[in-house]
Formats: structure tokens, C-alpha cells, sequence
């Protein structure tokens, strides 16, 4: 047998037809969880979403975190009335919800929410905080990286 030109071809459309067939494998293992069960009936309610996030966006100042020892902080703008600040941080784990988990917050200490470490592990999350202060309502979502 001599190597030619068409053994290249047959080589080339074999590793291709591998490469198909592995990828394919591959997306049928990967888990994919959706956001919300309740996806039509959260859908109808977003218009009351986005007013608290122009409430929210419409503060003076900007809701960031930063890493502590023990945890994270979760900053929020200094013009938010903290101490009067009622609402739910809900920690979301895009690659796994059975890590999403969810905080009562009735008021804050100097704008800042402490979230212990022990129920967070390395990777990509998504903080939303929904909260009402006084008579307005706030939503603040916040992607960070562990």
C-alpha cells in the first residue's frame, strides 16, 4: 500500500467524522437547568421588574462586591436607606441549581451584606437582591466570580 493524496483525504474526513461524533456526545451529557420553572407566568410580571431596576439604577452609587475573609460583601449604593432595606439575595449557580440558595435580608449594617463562604465554591455566580426600602422597590443583580 502507498500513502497518496486520497489516503490523506480518507484521514482527514475520518478524524472530521470522529471530531462530529464526539461533540455530539458531548452535548447530549451536558445538564442544562432551567432559570425558573414558573418561566410564562414570571414573563407577565416583568414590567414590575424593570421599574425596580430603574429604581435601582436611578441611586446614587453602585451595588459591587468585593472578597473578605470568610465570604463576600455585597456593597450597595450609599444612597439606599439600609437600615430600613426588607428583601431575598438569591445566590444563582448557573451550572447547577442544587447550589442556588436564598437570604432574608431585614436591614443592612453601612450599605453591606455578608455571605459566608461555606455555601459557595469556586466558579461563576449570580447575586440578585429584591428588596423594597421605604416606598420604593430595588432589584440589583450582580455576575461575580469566585
Amino acid at each position: 500500500m502507498k500513502w497518496n493524496w486520497g489516503w490523506n483525504i480518507v484521514l482527514v474526513l475520518g478524524l472530521f467524522m470522529t471530531m462530529i461524533v464526539v461533540m455530539v456526545v458531548k452535548s447530549v451529557q451536558t445538564k442544562v437547568d432551567l432559570v425558573t420553572q414558573d418561566y410564562y407566568s414570571d414573563e407577565i410580571a416583568y414590567q414590575e421588574q424593570i421599574d425596580k431596576v430603574e429604581n435601582a439604577e436611578n441611586l446614587e452609587g453602585s451595588f459591587t462586591w468585593k472578597r473578605v475573609e470568610g465570604g463576600i460583601e455585597i456593597l450597595f449604593p450609599e444612597a439606599l436607606d439600609g437600615e430600613n432595606f426588607k428583601g431575598t439575595a438569591f445566590l444563582y449557580r448557573p451550572s447547577d441549581k442544587n447550589l442556588d440558595s436564598e437570604l432574608t435580608i431585614d436591614g443592612l449594617t453601612d450599605n453591606t451584606l455578608f455571605i459566608s463562604s461555606e455555601n459557595l465554591i469556586a466558579g461563576k455566580w449570580t447575586v440578585k437582591v429584591d428588596g423594597v426600602s421605604g416606598d420604593k422597590k430595588y432589584y440589583f443583580e450582580q455576575r461575580i466570580k469566585l
